[in-house]
């Protein structure tokens, strides 16, 4: 997976492992525990700290439910708005604040002493939170588009959270469809039909799938023929800078099946592009 979750710092799962701490302590009468552990929970989450903020984006997914695909977007977007807010240093520091306290007064191994039932919700947005606040690439961009369904999934549904988190996602015509307007966003242009075909197969088949990897030697294969074929054009030889540039492209494209999956499906379809240029020239 390209996004890795930490759950010591994912504010939301601390949280939920403190009230737990705080509600075994106080039923086992250890007043001098509860205050410890109260003390931390009101130093780190008092209202309008960044952690308590942090924890209300968990809680807007957490409390949407059986709401209409478009309601469930719409609380999701006003979530990725609020999440580019917050200033990730400041809440890089204070997350290392409430490790060292934790750490200090239960050890390392509180964060495996008490299970969630909503640990897989959590760690999704969490993931998704991260993936919002950074700069990505087209492999990136798609496994967010899944974690981004899998949430709209449980805001639309009354299942319970291991329900709606099941571990074999099924990539649909939507989670598809915003993987393509995402590359366009990126690069610009509407995806030709070659593009459309490999976009697809990475998504579907995912980041190393024999399938994908067969594809991508194909379209390597039908590149290079192309680009040799525009290289020997009257407008290419009369042009030594073309000729140079469409030379690299030449060169390039035949080292793209060795590359990791993400990047070779980033890489052919820019040289897609440029081929499919080639064979459809604008009218002059």
């Amino acid at each position: 997976m390209p996004f890795k979750h930490n759950r010591k710092r994912n504010p939301a799962l601390v949280y939920e492992f403190l009230v737990r701490r705080l509600s075994a302590q106080a039923l086992a009468g250890d007043r001098p525990g509860a205050r410890r552990t109260l003390g931390i929970v009101r130093k780190h989450f008092s209202s309008g700290s960044a952690l308590a903020l942090e924890r209300e984006l968990f809680d807007a997914v957490r409390r949407t439910r059986d709401a209409s695909p478009e309601a469930a977007r719409r609380v999701l977007g006003e979530v990725r708005v609020h999440a580019r807010r917050a200033d990730p240093r400041e809440l890089d520091r204070r997350k290392g604040d409430l490790i060292r306290d934790v750490n200090y007064a239960f050890g390392r191994e509180f964060y495996a002493e008490h299970r969630v039932p909503e640990y897989k919700l959590l760690a999704s947005v969490q993931v998704v939170l991260d993936g919002w606040r950074r700069e990505r690439g087209i492999s990136e961009d798609v496994e967010l588009l899944g974690l981004e369904e899998d949430l709209v999934r449980f805001m639309t549904t009354s299942e319970p959270a291991e329900r709606a988190f099941a571990p074999e996602r099924r990539v649909d015509s939507v989670t598809l469809a915003l993987a393509e307007r995402k590359f366009q966003e990126r690069y610009g242009s509407s995806l030709s039909g070659h593009q459309r075909r490999l976009l697809r197969a990475y998504v579907r088949d995912g980041a190393g799938g024999e399938q994908l990897s067969a594809l991508v030697r194909d379209e390597v294969a039908r590149v290079r023929a192309v680009l040799s074929e525009g290289m020997r054009s009257e407008l290419v030889s009369s042009d030594p800078v073309m000729g140079s540039r469409l030379q690299e492209a030449l060169d390039r494209v035949g080292r793209v099946p060795a590359l990791a999956p993400a990047e070779s499906v980033q890489e052919l379809m820019l040289y897609q592009r440029l081929a499919d240029e080639l064979e459809s020239p604008a009218d002059e």
